[in-house]
């Protein structure tokens, strides 16, 4: 199982445990903070996976007069 956060903005290395937590704003202006919401991903013999992007969209998600519609921003993915 891969963390894409940690694929993608950690160069594969996580946090060290007691670490201050890298918190986000929502919506977050950034990739490089960490979320609570997770996306986790895994090839097979069958299927090869590699993800390419993660994206906070915080800001595609908000009501008519700005407030956000989530208390935890929206992850987007690609993968090839």
């Amino acid at each position: 199982m891969t963390d894409v956060w940690i694929e993608l903005f950690r160069n594969g290395v996580a946090p060290a445990p007691g670490a201050d937590a890298l918190l986000c704003n929502n919506p977050s202006p950034n990739n490089t903070c960490e979320v609570v919401d997770k996306v986790w991903y895994r090839g097979s013999s069958a299927l090869m996976l590699k993800a390419t992007k993660l994206q906070y969209a915080g800001n595609l998600f908000l009501q008519d007069d700005g407030s956000i519609l989530s208390d935890q921003n929206p992850v987007l993915m690609d993968f090839s």
